[in-house]
């Protein structure tokens, strides 16, 4: 482990160089302690047996890691070297290109000869621990603290969640955020921060005011371990020894998921860990989240399988800069470069089944995958550093989650919320809208600041647009209340039970309407111009019965047709009007 710089007594420069140099010792240990087998097939099957999968490298274009990503799981790509693992079938594959390959010892054994040392989070726990704390914390801290289990995996470990949310009195609902480690089990550095991250909020909640800003306005769901299968390939009852990268099956859970654009789905595919995942996401709008790896120091954002960008691409790119630029202030000179720190996931190399995408693409969310250690099964004692690294950004970037455009959309006679498609005209692109919660009426729409003209549609009803402005980092609520969509009748004769007139009268340049109720009802009288854009609500409320004129000021309403439309329990109708100087 480091020492801080006021603990070591050093001047700062000597300080940066001891920095340096330890690094530089870890580097060239873990290199001595990795086995390589160039071209040995035998290599590559010994693994294989052992462990389900093997790892490997081999040279080649951006262009045939592209085409090779569909055969093999690519871990990285720098300086024309594909980096990827492979089970049997797709090792078998791979050796029909007759490619060059270099077979390495697994990563996750790499570290073994360095010291670790045993200090507050400066190890790696056991599977029953994990759980055990998992559990304690739930316990333990039950206010604020809910334990979920999500479900099995492949070998019947179980794939756990931390719900933990602060203020319970709060009338609006509050946006769901994620946080998820270590899918691919030999990438664990996540874990241990993910476990930390938990307990830095439970207890500095409510006396540090960033947590509990966090704690009071969002859901903040973590699930520190998606792949304990693989994580515990040694075995659950010691510290994690030699993870690998797959699950029991053998299989990359990071391309393991629907990919966009693909009509049909293959359920008897989906892995158990996938399976829940897709449950929970599914049942839980996360509105934010990400998805926490190793092996490199970046920050990759969608689309990972196709070269367009999405309709958000500057906003991601804002996001993941903040976090790649705090974490470099708290870190070493060379932690998060690689790529400058933030790269678009396709621009580094393509693949197909990733989670980030199917989170983007399906569900309405928006996820990014950190990469957030160069080594993927540090020595335990370096952890901590880990830790102070990124903690600042961790928690920045769930702060995102709180920004953008955000309303409740309701019907505007019943008050009740209305599922609405929620669509930035001249914006958004494929699959980049959302919906409002049916439930609540509510939604949140994160992007970047700048004037957008929103458009509200839902079937039955009238869609209303707004210009709405927004800035990095606020919020900008706009509530929306939608008018059912009418199917008009010839209006009643005078003397029929149920009768509405309306016209405009030049003299007072104000809106007439009459009406004639046989009870006491509540009544929304709508102005909306010749194409349906709702232009004013005219009135709303209780109108007693019988006949009844209301007048309205037109000061403000151009010259042109417009149509008044009214809703009753009783009644839908409407009018046509000229309105004019």
């Amino acid at each position: 482990m480091l020492l801080p710089l006021h603990v070591l007594n050093i001047p700062e420069y000597l300080y940066n160089r001891y920095f340096l140099a330890v690094f530089f010792l870890l580097a060239v240990l873990q290199l001595e302690a990795q086995e390589k087998f160039p071209n040995d097939t035998a290599a590559a099957y010994k693994y294989l047996q052992e462990r389900g999968e093997v790892y490997f490298s081999f040279e080649a274009s951006s262009k045939e890691v592209s085409r090779l990503s569909r055969i093999v799981s690519v871990d990285s790509y720098r300086d024309g070297i594909a980096f990827a693992y492979a089970n049997r079938k797709e090792f078998d594959a791979f050796l029909e290109e007759s490619l060059e390959f270099t077979v390495y010892s697994p990563p996750g054994e790499w570290h073994r000869e360095l010291p670790s040392l045993k200090g507050e989070w400066n190890y790696y726990p056991s599977y029953e621990e994990y759980t055990g704390m998992m559990q304690a914390w739930a316990s333990g801290y039950s206010h604020i603290c809910e334990y979920i289990d999500a479900g099995p995996t492949t070998e019947g470990r179980r794939i756990l969640f931390l719900k933990i949310t602060g203020d319970k009195t709060a009338s609006d609902p509050k946006p769901a955020f994620m946080y998820s480690s270590t899918m691919h089990g030999d990438e664990t550095v996540g874990f241990i921060l993910m476990l930390r991250l938990v307990e830095y909020l439970l207890v500095n909640y409510p006396r540090d005011p960033q947590v509990e800003m966090l704690m009071d306005n969002l859901e903040i769901w973590i699930n520190p371990l998606a792949n304990p299968d693989g994580s515990y390939f040694g075995g659950d009852g010691n510290e994690i020894i030699s993870p690998k990268r797959n699950n029991a099956n053998n299989i990359d859970l990071n391309r393991n998921f629907p990919e966009p654009g693909i009509s049909e789905y293959l359920w008897n595919e989906a892995e158990a860990e996938t399976a829940a995942m897709i449950k929970l996401m599914d049942s839980v709008q996360f509105i934010l989240s990400a998805n926490l790896h190793g092996g490199t120091e970046v920050m990759n954002y969608p689309w990972d399988y196709r070269r367009e960008r999405h309709a958000d691409d500057g906003w991601f790119e804002y996001i993941c800069r903040e976090y790649a630029d705090t974490a470099q202030r708290y870190s070493p000179p060379n932690y998060m470069t690689f790529l400058g720190g933030v790269t678009n996931g396709y621009d580094w190399y393509p693949i197909t089944g990733g989670r980030q995408d199917y989170v983007t693409w399906f569900t309405g969310g928006r996820e990014i995958t950190m990469e957030i250690s160069e080594t993927k099964h540090p020595p335990a004692g370096t952890l901590s550093d880990y830790w102070e690294y990124n903690r600042r950004s961790l928690l920045n970037y769930m702060e995102q989650a709180l920004y953008g455009l955000r309303g409740e959309v309701y019907d505007a006679v019943t008050g009740d919320p209305v599922k609405a498609r929620v669509e930035i005209l001249s914006h958004d692109s494929e699959h980049s809208h959302i919906y409002s919660d049916p439930s609540t009426g509510w939604y949140f729409r994160l992007i970047e600041q700048g004037v957008y003209d929103i458009i509200f549609s839902s079937p039955g009803y009238l869609s209303d647009t707004l210009s709405v402005s927004t800035w990095n980092r606020e919020i900008s609520r706009h509530d929306v209340s939608l008018d059912q969509e009418y199917t008009f009748s010839p209006f009643q004769e005078d003397g029929d039970e149920d009768v509405f007139n309306a016209f405009f009268s030049p003299a007072d340049h104000a809106i007439i309407t009459k009406v004639n109720l046989p009870a006491s009802t509540t009544v929304s009288i709508g102005l909306y111009d010749y194409t349906g854009r709702k232009v004013r609500v005219l009135y709303h409320g209780l109108a007693e019965p019988g006949p009844v004129a209301l007048s309205f000021d037109a000061g403000g309403i151009g010259p042109g047709i417009y149509i008044v439309r009214i809703r009753s329990s009783r009644m839908t109708a409407g009018s046509r009007i000229l309105v004019f100087e």
